[in-house]
């Protein structure tokens, strides 16, 4: 596909350099003609040279962008894999650069057709940069930085060697995010924390006589017989977490991010990743060479003098045991009798009272356990999710079932181009700002080990903690592996209860290929769920159908059904149109009619009667003053106005609803008219 010249014309109104890639798969800049690119480097193409270049009759499939200063402080990291990415995700995840990242990529994030970008601004930037690299030295993390040139989004066709695209899944090129230098040293550390080659380790000053390199000696002796924590800790690094063989450190004075990593590759080496230290980077150190650096300014021959004083250097002795991690240590008889009476419950105290709370949604959600709804692809799922998590967080009732108001955190894995759009909707109809609504706009990763529990953890940065939280779509947000096996699906329903407690975790997930009355995935899935609500709209033209199909203490609800009503918001998009969404209100029962849309001989509610005679007032005051010959029409949004008899929005929404569906009136682009009999 031929790049448009209306999205050069956006990049370069955001102010980048733009330079078009050559089409033969070398990833390189090329200008159409001849000529040199590195002009580029230090001042911008003027839109009639992009025009030039542009045109249809070179029919390029490219966009190139110059890094640096000439794009304003523009910086990429580079992921060659894919694998690459969901790791750096993974990592995220565990030592708490996460919201950095879900920032970042929100602003704007890109696939490339074998890996991903992830682009920022930052008032300090660098040249080309290798942050990460496999085994045998080559780089699968670099950096694009001052003077670098990388290929973003629409590329496609011959421009990269596989043929691939490079998809934009988030953001704009207008909303690149600036971060702080301190921020992109974390994403640095994070990267360099992944690298797969082992540098040297240290061995410069640290003289063999002194460091003990016979048996008995010091040095030898503190070697082998300290830990990296000894090391460390009383210094102010913590740990943050292991894998396998490695783990990972974090400097002092800091809250996020990782800083240094032991044990890699079967080495007994600190690899440490920032400047911020005494350590220099990129070389590996010995514990007795972080001691000595630590302690005493790298004084070799006075950390050996101090380490034997405390009696290294003698023969070994007998190691205390480690005792294992999940294996508590012994406690006080009284409180071993404590934690007994807390682990044996006799059954008169464990049904003396009902529990505290029993539902989130009467009848519809439970208070906690796991839950789904699934249905097919645009079917309203999100519309119907996002309608219960605002119910609940402004503490509304929700289709005349009683809500628990409580925290919500919806985790948005995918969707988010049109989510911030549905959520403005919902706001703006019921009149209504759930303060206790709160969204994720990246994935958990459920499959990803301790992914899941990390994000957890954070959970106490909210105000309070949810009882509530959303994953849209559970696809979005499983990880690694494959939702049909059975072990991988064990994997991400531990993640979903390490992520959840004494509340609900409800997943969106999507219909099955053949059989739309299941979901996918798994048997095992519908096994784990405590409550199950299926999406459904059995006629294109008709109402949405919410159903249980599972309830685990409850009674199953009556059926649901739904209409997605346009809303029309006070926005306008990039190129100055209106942007409008749309939001859930309550329908009719479609077995509730007769053939050609009336009702069964079922009288009119008196609300219903109401509003149908306030409309019938309202078109005689207008057909008076159109005059004859005139069209006479009310306006939707007076008639709702002028319903003072229902204070809630969303049932005028309903009551409309109802009178078309008898075929009594009639709403079209924001007007509502009178269906003569």
């Amino acid at each position: 596909m031929m790049i448009p010249f209306s999205i050069v014309k956006q990049a370069h109104d955001a102010g980048l350099s733009i330079v078009p890639p050559a089409q033969d798969g070398s990833k390189r800049p090329m200008i159409p003609g001849g000529g040199g690119w590195k002009i580029y480097q230090q001042q911008r193409a003027g839109v009639a040279l992009l025009k030039q270049w542009y045109d249809e009759k070179n029919n390029l499939t490219g966009l190139g962008l110059v890094c640096g200063k000439v794009s304003g402080g523009i910086e990429c990291l580079d992921f060659d894999t894919r694998e690459a990415w969901d790791e750096f995700w993974q990592m995220a995840e565990y030592c708490g650069v996460a919201p950095l990242l879900g920032r970042v990529w929100a602003g704007y994030g890109e696939l490339s057709p074998r890996g991903a970008h992830l682009i920022y601004r930052c008032a300090e930037i660098a040249g080309n940069t290798k942050l990460a690299r496999n085994t045998d030295g080559k780089a699968f993390i670099e950096t694009r930085g001052e003077g670098g040139f990388v290929i973003i989004a629409p590329s496609n066709g011959t421009v990269h060697p596989t043929g691939g695209e490079y998809r934009r899944v988030s953001g704009a090129i207008a909303t690149i995010v600036t971060i702080t230098p301190e921020e992109r040293k974390d994403l640095w550390e994070l990267a360099k924390s992944m690298s797969l080659f082992v540098p040297p380790a240290s061995t410069a000053t640290e003289s063999e006589s002194v460091a003990g390199a016979g048996n008995g000696k010091p040095g030898d002796d503190f070697n082998r017989r300290a830990s990296w924590g000894d090391v460390l800790e009383p210094h102010g690094w913590k740990k943050i977490l292991t894998r396998g063989d490695t783990t990972y450190w974090r400097r002092p004075e800091k809250n996020e991010g990782i800083s240094a990593t032991t044990g890699y590759a079967g080495t007994d080496y600190l690899y440490v990743f920032t400047t911020s230290t005494g350590f220099d980077s990129e070389r590996g150190y010995s514990k007795f060479s972080a001691y000595a650096l630590l302690n005493h300014r790298g004084d070799f021959k006075t950390a050996t003098r101090e380490l034997g004083k405390h009696g290294y250097g003698e023969s070994p002795r007998k190691a205390t045991p480690t005792p294992l991690i999940n294996e508590p240590a012994a406690a006080a008889p009284e409180k071993q009798a404590e934690s007994a009476s807390a682990e044996f419950i006799a059954l008169a105290d464990f049904i003396a009272a009902p529990p505290a709370s029993t539902y989130l949604i009467k009848r519809v959600l439970p208070a906690q356990g796991l839950g789904q709804v699934f249905g097919s692809s645009n079917v309203g799922k999100s519309f119907f999710l996002i309608d219960m998590a605002c119910h609940i967080a402004a503490g509304m009732d929700w289709c005349g079932h009683k809500t628990r108001r409580c925290t919500v955190l919806y985790i948005a894995a995918e969707g988010l181009a049109g989510l911030a759009g549905r959520m403005k909707a919902w706001t703006q109809r019921h009149g209504v700002l759930p303060d206790r609504l709160f969204i994720r706009p990246f994935p958990v990763g459920l499959t990803s080990e301790g992914a899941a529990a990390a994000l957890a953890g954070r959970l106490t940065a909210l105000p309070e903690l949810p009882r509530l939280i959303i994953l849209d779509t559970l696809a979005a947000n499983f990880g690694p592996g494959n939702e049909n096996d059975a072990k991988d699906m064990g994997i991400a329903l531990d993640g979903l209860r390490a992520l959840g407690g004494k509340w609900l975790v409800l997943c969106a997930h999507h219909s099955g290929h053949s059989d739309k009355t299941r979901s996918r995935g798994h048997s095992s899935l519908y096994a784990a769920l405590d409550v199950e609500l299926q999406v459904n709209r059995p006629d294109p033209r008709g109402p949405i159908e919410v159903t249980h199909t599972k309830c685990r203490d409850m009674d199953r609800m009556e059926p649901l059904f739904f209409n997605l009503d346009r809303e029309d918001l006070p926005w306008a998009d990039e190129d100055g149109e209106p942007v409008n969404s749309a939001v859930l209100v309550p329908a009719a029962r479609p077995d509730a009619f007769e053939e050609g849309g009336r009702e069964a001989m079922a009288p009119l509610g008196g609300k219903q009667a109401q509003a149908l005679q306030l409309l019938k007032d309202m078109y005689a005051t207008q057909a008076a003053n159109v005059g004859p010959g005139g069209v006479a029409r009310v306006r939707l949004r007076d008639w709702y106005e002028a319903m003072d008899f229902e204070t809630h929005r969303a049932h005028r929404s309903r009551i409309r609803t109802d009178l078309e569906r008898r075929g009594l009136i009639n709403s079209v682009d924001s007007f509502v008219y009178l269906v003569e009999k």
